[in-house]
């Protein structure tokens, strides 16, 4: 069995029953953590992030899921202090 077909109904899935327009699944790769399908993003962001992946920390909502291991929620990414 192939895992990226599955991971694209997964996260295309998700994102609808979310009611998003866009939406990405990361996995982790020694202590990383890179996109692995995503819906409904241009290619150059997602290129943007296989390039530069996500580690556990308060920077980004992927490292904040890494770091606590809880959902995660960032109302105005704009405001954010972090």
């Amino acid at each position: 069995m192939r895992l990226q077909p599955i991971l694209g109904q997964i996260v295309a899935l998700g994102a609808r029953l979310c009611r998003s327009e866009a939406a990405f699944i990361h996995l982790a790769d020694d202590g990383m953590f890179i996109p692995r399908a995503s819906v409904g993003l241009p290619s150059e962001f997602v290129e943007y992030e296989h390039q530069h992946p996500d580690k556990p920390g308060p920077h980004s909502l992927v490292g904040r899921v890494a770091m606590t291991k809880k959902p995660a929620h960032i109302p105005d990414a704009v405001a954010d202090p972090d």
